[in-house]
C-alpha cells in the first residue's frame, strides 16, 4: 500500500532549456525556478492531462462560483424589495439562484477531484536529481534530467526532498513542458516514385493537445512541403508522399514542433508479365511464380537484400482480383505474401493454407503491401497475367451404369466419388441418401430422347423401425487425406431375402455438405442412382405374427 504523502505548493518554473526529449535516453536540460521550494532537489515530469484537467477545473470552478455569487446577490434582492410585491419574479430569481448554486458545487467537486488527481501526480512522478547552477534574487537556475519514459507531453515542477510526509514542489503550470517523443513504427519504409503512399505512424503522444494536430515535412521534389496529418481513431496518425527517386526523412512535427524521423524509399513500380503455373487449388496452400520487370529493388531493398543500408524496406506481396482499375489500392479479393525467387527476375506468391474464390483472378505484385500497379500487359493480353483458382472438385463417377443395377441376390454395389484437382488438405464429402429414381431401363440404349423410369422406393435400415429393410450405405461421409485423389466409395449392402418386391426398386445417392473441395456443378455429376432388381417369387400375401415390433407387410400381388 503507498504511503500517503502530502503535497504542498510554492513558487512556480517560469523558463526551462528543453522543449523536446528522447523517450529512450536521458536529456540534459535546465530549469529556472522563481520562489520555490526551500532546498529544490529533484525535477519531475507530470501528465499534461493532469496539469491541464486541474488547470481547467480551477478556471470552471472560479467561474461558477462568481455567477453564483451574482445570482445569490440578485435572489436576496428580490426577497428583500419585491416579496409580496412581484411573487413570480422572486421565485425565478431564487430558482436561477438554486441553480447557479448546484452548478457551482458540482464545479466545487470536480475541481477538488482534479486537485488530488495532480497531489498524486506529483508525488508518483519519478525524481530527477537537479543540482543549483545559480542564484538570481528570487529566481534560481538548476540543471535537471528528463529521464526516459513513455512519450507525451508532460509539465515540469521542481521538488525538495520529503520531510515528515510532506513533499514540497512549484506549482505546476500547463505552459512549462517537456515532451517525450516517441515513434514506435511506422509502415509501409517504401513506395512507388509515383508517390501517393499512405504512410502509418504508430506512437505516443500523437493526440494529447486537445484540438492541435500533427504534421509532416515531405520532399516535394526540392522543397520541403508541410502537410496536416491525419489523426485515425485507434492513435495513429497518416501522411502522404509525393513523386520522388530517391531515399529521403520524413519529419513527423508534433503540434509544439518536436519531431521524429522517418526514412522512406522510393522505387520503380514492378510490372508483371507473365505467371506460371496458370491454375491453383482455391483450397490449402499454393505457390506461384510471377515474372515481373524491377524485380532488382526486391533484391536489393527486400528482406534479407544485399543493399547495406536499406535491405528489408520492401514488404512484398501479391494480389489477387482486383480487376481493371488503375487505381493502384483498390480492394483485392485476396493478398499473399512474396518472395523474390532465386533466378532473381521474379517473385514467389505464397498463397496461404486458406480458402480462396474459384474462378479466374487478375494477378498485381506490390513492393510495399499497398500499391498495385496495373499491369501493362493486363490491357492487351490479361490471360498472360491471370490465374485460375480451381478445386478439387468431388462428383461421383457414375450417375447410372450398369455395375449400380444390380441383382438382389448380388449382395453388395460399389459406387465410386471422384475428387479431380489438386487435394492440400483433409476433403470430404457427404452422402444424402434418398429413395426411389428415374434411369432407363436396364438393357435400354442410351438415347438421349429416351424416357426414363421412375422405380419404386427401396428401404434402407434407418428409414424402417420394424428392422425389415432392402440395403443399408456406408459410409455417409468420404475423406481425402491430403495429398489424395483416388476415388472413394460408398457401399450399399443389400439384404437377399426371400421376400417378393417390386420388379425395380432404386435409391439416389446425392453429394452434400463439402469441405476443403467443391461439389461439381450438375445433376448428374452429384447424384448416383442404383437399381435393385428383387428375384423373389410373388406370392399372394405375406403374413407376419402381429406383435408392436413386427407388425402385418403386406406385399405385392
Amino acid at each position: 500500500m503507498a504511503r500517503a504523502v502530502t503535497v504542498t505548493y510554492v513558487g512556480e518554473i517560469t523558463a526551462l532549456s528543453l522543449a523536446c526529449a528522447s523517450s529512450s535516453g536521458a536529456t540534459a536540460f535546465t530549469l529556472t525556478q522563481t520562489s520555490g521550494p526551500t532546498g529544490t532537489a529533484a525535477c519531475r515530469l507530470l501528465s499534461y492531462e493532469v496539469v491541464h484537467a486541474h488547470e481547467q477545473a480551477d478556471v470552471q470552478m472560479t467561474n461558477l462560483k462568481s455567477v453564483f455569487d451574482d445570482d445569490n446577490d440578485n435572489a436576496e434582492y428580490h426577497v428583500a424589495n419585491l416579496a409580496g410585491i412581484d411573487d413570480a419574479a422572486v421565485t425565478a430569481a431564487l430558482e436561477k439562484n438554486a441553480s447557479s448554486y448546484a452548478a457551482y458545487e458540482a464545479a466545487l467537486v470536480a475541481q477538488i477531484a482534479a486537485a488530488t488527481a495532480l497531489d498524486e501526480a506529483v508525488a508518483a512522478a519519478p525524481p530527477s536529481e537537479a543540482t543549483l547552477v545559480s542564484t538570481s534574487g528570487s529566481d534560481e537556475v538548476f540543471s535537471c534530467t528528463a529521464l526516459a519514459g513513455n512519450g507525451g507531453l508532460f509539465a515540469v515542477v521542481a521538488t525538495a526532498a520529503e520531510s515528515a510526509g510532506v513533499l514540497q514542489s512549484t506549482k505546476p503550470v500547463s505552459t512549462q513542458t517537456i515532451r517525450r517523443t516517441k515513434l514506435t513504427s511506422y509502415e509501409p519504409k517504401s513506395g512507388p516514385s509515383t508517390g501517393g503512399t499512405i504512410v502509418t505512424f504508430h506512437g505516443e503522444g500523437f493526440n494529447d493537445v486537445e484540438g492541435s494536430k500533427m504534421n509532416c515535412t515531405i520532399l516535394d521534389g526540392n522543397v520541403l512541403a508541410t502537410q496536416t496529418a491525419v489523426h485515425l481513431e485507434d492513435g495513429t496518425v497518416t501522411c502522404q508522399t509525393f513523386a520522388q527517386s530517391q531515399a529521403i526523412d520524413i519529419n513527423l512535427v508534433y503540434p509544439d514542433s518536436c519531431s521524429e524521423t522517418a526514412t522512406f524509399l522510393y522505387y520503380q513500380n514492378p510490372d508483371p508479365n507473365a505467371l506460371t503455373p496458370k491454375q491453383v487449388p482455391r483450397f490449402g496452400a499454393s505457390n506461384f511464380t510471377l515474372y515481373a520487370s524491377n524485380v532488382d529493388y526486391a533484391l536489393l531493398y527486400g528482406p534479407g537484400g544485399s543493399d547495406p543500408t536499406y535491405a528489408g524496406m520492401l514488404n512484398l506481396t501479391c494480389a489477387i482480383g482486383m480487376g481493371t482499375s488503375a487505381i493502384q489500392t483498390v480492394p483485392a479479393k485476396a493478398v499473399f505474401p512474396a518472395v523474390v525467387a532465386s533466378n532473381g527476375q521474379s517473385v514467389i506468391c505464397m498463397m496461404p493454407d486458406d480458402v480462396i474464390p474459384a474462378g479466374v483472378h487478375d494477378v498485381r505484385v506490390s513492393f510495399n503491401g499497398q500499391q498495385y500497379l496495373l499491369p501493362t500487359v493486363s490491357l492487351t493480353a490479361p490471360e498472360k497475367v491471370s490465374i485460375t483458382a480451381y478445386g478439387p472438385v468431388t462428383r461421383v463417377k457414375k450417375h447410372i451404369a450398369d455395375d449400380q443395377h444390380t441383382q438382389e441376390s448380388s449382395r453388395l454395389v460399389k459406387v465410386p466419388i471422384e475428387l479431380l484437382g489438386q487435394n492440400r488438405r483433409l476433403a470430404s464429402v457427404g452422402i444424402n441418401v434418398t429413395y426411389g429414381g428415374a434411369t432407363p431401363m436396364p438393357g435400354s440404349t442410351d438415347d438421349l430422347a429416351l424416357v426414363q423410369v421412375q422405380h419404386a422406393r427401396a428401404r434402407d435400415n434407418s428409414s424402417s423401425v420394424s428392422g425389415d429393410y432392402d440395403f443399408s450405405v456406408s459410409p455417409l461421409t468420404v475423406h481425402w487425406e491430403a495429398g489424395d485423389t483416388d476415388d472413394a466409395y460408398v457401399y450399399i449392402h443389400i439384404v437377399n431375402d426371400d421376400i417378393h418386391e417390386a420388379d425395380l426398386e432404386a435409391l439416389t445417392l446425392t453429394l452434400v455438405n463439402a469441405e476443403n473441395c467443391d461439389i461439381e456443378e450438375g445433376f448428374e455429376n452429384r447424384t448416383a442412382i442404383v437399381t435393385i432388381k428383387d428375384e423373389d417369387a410373388a406370392p399372394m400375401f405375406e403374413v407376419r405374427a402381429r406383435t408392436p415390433f413386427y407388425p402385418p407387410l403386406y406385399r405385392d400381388v
